[in-house]
């Protein structure tokens, strides 16, 4: 089977006017298949802290499929698919069967062979799923009018193939719908998981923060204490003196102060 019937992550979105529960077996199972592993992604385990945003995206789209309904779609279609075949179903597809056989004995009475055929398989309640698969199996490998016996091997088949998703995922039916119906659930403890992480960030994040200021603070305090020492340092006695020499200089030359005597000789004072 798992040869035989292609699986692509495609969306969950039906053709038009077509109900995903009347889908054909492979076609429901491919629309089971991107959110089957949105909810596989999810399952929890111990994710590393490299795959925060994976599992954020995640959950995102898991939460997208939820509020929009196709995780209720997916769930009620494939809870039909996987329900015991009808007596109607059951003959519709053995009839398809016989008359696309290639190879009908001479003299066989075809109608009464479907109906003992059909008989037969509703005494062992293959689900529409398993039959519908089994029967698609017997299309594809047998040549000859199928057997009681024939469709009992093929469901067996069926019933113990796991099926290969597009991530290379292995499950059956039956995980499939335990892993759709698990996804509100799985994405709760994504979310536990993520504010986790957050919450271990700002812890982190809290110490460095008051290091950087207890950093910025002790700059601070240190650029003041150099300025108050450079100041000091400049006020000294003999700094003073020197830089009132310096102004003399600048102001009367290199003699310095003019006398007194001699400002007064000048009519100065």
């Amino acid at each position: 089977m798992n040869d035989m019937t292609p699986y692509a992550a495609s969306s969950l979105s039906a053709p038009p006017n077509a109900q995903p529960s009347r889908l054909p077996a492979h076609q429901l199972l491919d629309r089971m298949a991107p959110i089957t592993a949105l909810s596989e992604t999810l399952r929890a385990h111990q994710w590393r802290s490299d795959e925060v945003q994976r599992i954020e995206a995640a959950v995102n789209r898991a939460q997208a499929l939820i509020d929009n309904g196709a995780h209720r779609k997916a769930s009620n279609a494939l809870r039909h698919a996987m329900a015991p075949a009808t007596t109607r179903e059951i003959k519709d597809a053995i009839t398809d069967a016989v008359q696309a056989c290639p190879t009908v004995p001479a003299g066989l009475d075809v109608a009464a062979y479907s109906r003992q055929l059909m008989a037969d398989i509703a005494d062992v309640a293959p689900s529409r799923i398993d039959f519908a698969l089994a029967m698609i199996r017997l299309r594809f490998t047998s040549r000859y009018l199928p057997t009681t016996a024939d469709i009992c091997d093929a469901l067996d088949t069926v019933r113990s193939d796991a099926i290969v998703m597009p991530d290379g995922l292995q499950v059956r039916p039956p995980g499939i719908l335990k892993a759709i119906e698990a996804l509100p659930e799985r994405v709760e403890k994504a979310r536990e998981w993520l504010a986790g992480c957050q919450r271990r960030l700002d812890h982190q994040a809290t110490p460095c923060a008051k290091q950087i200021e207890a950093s910025a603070e002790h700059r601070k305090a240190e650029q003041k204490r150099r300025h108050i020492e450079a100041a000091k340092e400049a006020n000294t006695p003999e700094k003073h003196a020197a830089r009132e020499a310096l102004a003399a200089r600048e102001t009367f030359g290199e003699l310095g102060r003019v006398p007194f005597h001699i400002r007064a000789a000048r009519g100065e004072i």
